[in-house]
């Protein structure tokens, strides 16, 4: 009977003690700067965090999807400048990228943006999706499956390809329109591969707007080609113009 009281005993000091340290894991000191998180062998991300982060405000997050799929230290870098400048802390995953199936790779990145919204404070209301290349392809169809989980959404050099158009519809996004910024550029070529076309993307922008999204075309000449900080600073003040991103909020304890 003892041995039995001893090991029940066991157990919930374990649970508490558990408990405790997964707490003090939220509301102890948190590292700061560009990390790099491998979570399995196929699935990891860069995520940077400003050095003036206090968990007692709320801090609007930017959701960062490089070209091929890849979560490059190069592109999560590209981001540290505006996002200390501005305060924001920027999340860089690797990403699925579409086959026949494109949902296949929605599960890993939910699940990454539920495991930051866990380790940090973040403003649901001020959550950017941005891709560039193919990865604006993705952000694109993302904001159309699922805009309730997003504030704005800014493809560069992006669209909605036949993959992703033929299980993403524009009736979710009409129900919850959410903020659309698309930079276009003058190259055909980057986008042929994918199926796409420079006129295809103006139509889909349009589209977009006769939905009641509200929905901007920005039709600069290198927006196929390349992301620089220009493009990254005109993001960043349509999002800050649209939703109110930038500004770090006093949290509101439950």
């Amino acid at each position: 009977m003892k041995s039995k009281i001893a090991a029940a005993c066991f157990v919930i000091t374990a649970i508490l003690w558990n408990g405790s340290q997964a707490m003090a894991s939220f509301y102890g000191e948190v590292k700061t700067g560009l990390q790099f998180v491998q979570v399995t062998d196929k699935t990891s991300y860069f995520i940077y965090v400003p050095k003036t982060y206090k968990g007692d405000k709320v801090w609007p997050l930017i959701i960062g999807l490089d070209k091929f799929g890849s979560g490059t230290k190069k592109y999560a870098e590209a981001w540290i400048k505006e996002a200390d400048k501005r305060g924001y802390v920027v999340l860089c995953p690797n990403w699925y990228k579409a086959r026949e199936f494109p949902m296949a790779g929605d599960k890993w990145f939910f699940k990454t943006m539920r495991s930051v919204a866990e380790q940090y404070s973040i403003d649901p209301k001020r959550v950017l999706l941005t891709g560039f290349n193919d990865g604006g392809d993705y952000a694109y169809y993302l904001a159309l499956r699922e805009p309730k989980r997003f504030s704005g959404v800014a493809v560069i050099g992006g669209g909605l390809t036949p993959s992703y158009g033929a299980v993403a519809y524009l009736g979710r996004i009409k129900r919850h329109p959410i903020p659309v910024y698309v930079l276009v550029g003058e190259n055909e070529k980057p986008l042929k591969s994918r199926d796409l076309s420079v006129e295809g993307i103006r139509e889909g922008v349009k589209k977009l707007q006769s939905a009641g999204v509200p929905a901007e075309l920005w039709q600069n000449q290198r927006a196929n080609d390349i992301f620089d900080q220009s493009m990254i600073s005109k993001i960043l003040d349509w999002f800050e113009k649209t939703s109110g991103g930038g500004i770090q909020k006093e949290r509101k304890e439950k």
